[in-house]
């Protein structure tokens, strides 16, 4: 899912009809949202690297086209109707100034905020106007945000006079994510131990896959990086232009030894390639928010599935 800087990349034009001819699933226990496929009302999905999880409501269908960090839902009857979901590394905060500016939806579309916030128990909900459209639309949105740093934002789009009637299923979408399994997977633990004992980096980076978001207008990058306990690393991004989109397969894939010095707070990453160049970078943990920095950068916690 992609951050506020949603970039439907032409999602207003997609018919979820043609998507469905690449498959579907069945509706059961939560699975990782995949890219091309079509999931039913009732299916409870999940995007592990930023610890949510969400129902697709009853008698609508969700995808998640290729090449596009937004998740899109609609309504079985009204192909004209959409919902957007879209994740952020934000806090509650970060999150009501950017829901209280203009929010660019890329091709052209921009929401204007046209009410202030208002609180849904724990949720933040604003109503906006869609400018930029062949024809006129409004906008209604609610976001979540976890303790583990992440939120969530659901934003349905309809023709003005049919907003209203959709907006409790916004509601529902809002009271059913659960934003609490990415405690583990995307704020991880700091590399620090009881007491004044701090764990060194070396040792609490390995085995590790972290990873890291950046979208700016018009582009998006995806990067990972597996810390395997053998001292190897493997490295791998995705990027691409919204629209067009990312490739969908890893680009720029390299591996070869990696290491680590410091302890605490601070420390320093090696990767010394397989074609013999070097690069370092520099570490930091955020105890006060729990999260991990690479040279400025925040980066998440995600599953290694590759190594150990």
């Amino acid at each position: 899912m992609g951050r506020y800087r949603i970039h439907t990349g032409n999602l207003l034009g997609l018919s979820l009809g043609v998507l469905a001819l690449l498959g579907t699933i069945q509706t059961g226990l939560a699975v990782e949202i995949q890219a091309g496929r079509v999931y039913p009302g009732g299916s409870r999905l999940e995007i592990a690297a930023y610890g949510v999880a969400f129902t697709v409501p009853a008698h609508w269908k969700g995808a998640l086209p290729g090449g596009s960090e937004v998740f899109v839902m609609q309504p079985d009857a009204d192909p004209q109707v959409y919902i957007l979901a879209s994740g952020e590394a934000a806090t509650r905060a970060e999150v009501a100034k950017l829901m209280a500016s203009p929010i660019d939806l890329g091709d052209g579309l921009t929401l204007h905020p046209s009410t202030g916030l208002v609180e849904r128990g724990e949720a933040l909900a604003g109503r906006y106007e869609v400018r930029g459209g062949a024809r006129p639309l409004s906008a209604y949105s609610e976001a979540l945000s976890g303790a583990h740093g992440v939120s969530v934002a659901f934003t349905l789009i309809a023709a003005p006079g049919s907003l209203a009637q959709h907006e409790a299923v916004v509601r529902t979408l809002i009271d059913g994510t659960d934003l609490g399994a990415g405690d583990a997977t995307v704020s991880g633990s700091a590399p620090a131990g009881a007491g004044d004992a701090q764990e060194r980096w070396d040792v609490y980076l390995k085995g590790k896959h972290i990873l890291r978001y950046y979208t700016a207008p018009g582009y998006t990058e995806e990067q990972y990086l597996w810390l395997c306990s053998d001292g190897t690393f493997l490295k791998g991004r995705k990027s691409g232009g919204f629209g067009g989109g990312a490739s969908g397969a890893y680009q720029g894939k390299v591996s070869g030894r990696w290491a680590a010095t410091g302890a605490g707070e601070h420390g320093r990453l090696t990767l010394r390639y397989d074609d013999g160049t070097e690069s370092g970078h520099d570490l930091r943990w955020d105890y006060d928010k729990n999260r991990l920095y690479v040279d400025g950068k925040r980066w998440l916690h995600g599953t290694n599935d590759l190594c150990n």
